[in-house]
């Protein structure tokens, strides 16, 4: 394969979508394992989550209206999805600026990432494998995933997350 960079390089990329992929299935289940069908604090976890990425320009703000909870499965498959739409934006949008931000309804949760960088056609077909793995997480958890981009004006990635109503404790079940 040496004396065939361009598809050694596709190889590795495809490698590598599949091996996140596969990570976080295992965090997923990890996840449910440790924590069952309790509830997880978005705060905190968004708060580790943008830790993760460097400090500095580009810059991530984070927003959270009120306390935000989710069951554990739930809550691993949207902070991915939070997770491959942030580094997005930073590796192939080029952004100067992240903006996530979370709020909640009477019977959904919103997430949405923001950012400010070179955009995409969302109507052509996508050769990676981050926003595919993104739909599915979506889909694993009955969440709505919407993608709005346009070339030069950045790209929005945001999902609805239906909670049930009348959890006696206020938070979503």
């Amino acid at each position: 394969v040496s004396d065939q960079p361009a598809e050694a390089a596709a190889l590795m990329q495809e490698t590598q979508g599949e091996l996140r992929g596969l990570i976080g299935e295992i965090r997923t289940y990890v996840y449910g394992l440790r924590d069952g069908d309790a509830s997880v604090d978005l705060r905190p976890a968004l708060e580790r989550l943008v830790a993760e990425f460097p400090s500095g320009p580009p810059s991530i703000a984070l927003a959270i209206a009120g306390e935000p909870r989710l069951p554990a499965a739930k809550a691993a498959n949207v902070l991915h999805i939070v997770r491959e739409a942030a580094a997005n934006a930073l590796r192939h949008g080029h952004a100067s600026h992240v903006w996530i931000g979370v709020t909640q309804g009477p019977d959904t949760l919103a997430v949405r990432v923001r950012d400010d960088g070179k955009g995409f056609d969302a109507g052509l077909p996508s050769s990676g494998f981050g926003m595919r793995d993104m739909h599915e997480r979506a889909g694993w958890c009955r969440c709505e995933l919407e993608v709005h981009s346009t070339p030069g004006e950045g790209t929005s990635v945001r999902i609805e997350i239906p909670l049930e109503v009348g959890a006696t404790d206020g938070a979503p079940r």
